[in-house]
């Protein structure tokens, strides 16, 4: 049974305007991501689940194990948790719940689930493991992250071989003064959470700093770059680096999937 969001009638499931308020219904928003509001609503989120899933795992993980992570959904207990989930959206979108969009609350559990499904069902078989502490941004509100917290816990660094330092009074200041003239021009009282030092000689002419408002870094032979979480736009892997809104960036393997999944999860929390 569904029910128009405005005045709370109950409604024809066939139509696209409320019979008694004339408020248009949700359905073009579903639309837009592969959702036909007509069809079977659980059938086709559990579909764009395994498409999402799909994707991130040949996005983070080894692309030749697919089949193998595919299988585990089905011998794990995760495939009850999915079912559950799907249907209690499901059952939220054909009421007229959900909010002003119902295409996000339907692609944030996709991610979700995604996230939620590698994490705690498949570390041995992700090339990229995550920790489990990241399982609490899944459904935490934005308002509550301590995003200092949010990027060390996604970055993991103590797991990651490069130099990094969150205590600048115990970093040497030659490194510092060299970060500061080469890519990191933080705004007056900006606080900076971290800076990793990505140069050969270790000299951090060339790494990356994360702060309150964004990302600043700079590879070798690259000009720096600085992109605001707010401003983040276009997240894509490629070869053996990542892009951050058309800008080239590279840490090495691992540490390039924990910055896009950790300013994937920033941008959704902000779209």
């Amino acid at each position: 049974m569904k029910y128009c969001p405005q005045c709370g009638v109950e409604l024809n499931i066939q139509g696209r305007f409320c019979w008694q308020c004339g408020a248009p219904l949700p359905a073009a928003d579903l639309t837009a991501i592969g959702i036909d509001p007509q069809g079977d609503l659980e059938q086709q989120i559990t579909a764009g689940f395994f498409k999402v899933l799909k994707k991130n795992i040949e996005e983070e993980q080894d692309p030749e194990k697919w089949q193998a992570f595919s299988e585990r959904v089905y011998d794990s207990g995760f495939r009850d948790f999915l079912q559950r989930r799907v249907g209690q959206v499901a059952a939220k979108i054909q009421s007229g719940q959900g909010g002003p969009s119902q295409s996000k609350l339907i692609t944030e559990l996709w991610e979700n689930l995604s996230d939620h499904f590698v994490i705690s069902f498949c570390p041995d078989l992700s090339q990229t493991v995550f920790p489990e502490k990241l399982l609490r941004y899944l459904e935490e509100d934005w308002k509550h992250v301590d995003l200092y917290r949010m990027a060390m816990d996604y970055l993991d660094l103590a797991a990651e071989p490069v130099p990094h330092y969150t205590d600048f009074l115990a970093m040497p200041v030659e490194k510092l003064k060299n970060a500061g003239k080469t890519f990191l021009k933080p705004d007056k009282g900006e606080r900076i959470f971290l800076i990793v030092d990505l140069s050969i000689l270790g000299s951090c002419q060339e790494g990356f700093a994360v702060t309150e408002k964004g990302l600043y870094w700079k590879a070798q032979l690259n000009r720096a770059h600085r992109v605001t979480f707010i401003g983040l736009n276009n997240l894509q892997k490629e070869r053996e680096w990542i892009t951050i809104n058309g800008h080239f960036f590279n840490a090495g393997p691992s540490l390039n999937i924990k910055m896009l999944k950790l300013l994937k999860r920033i941008k959704r929390f902000l779209d």
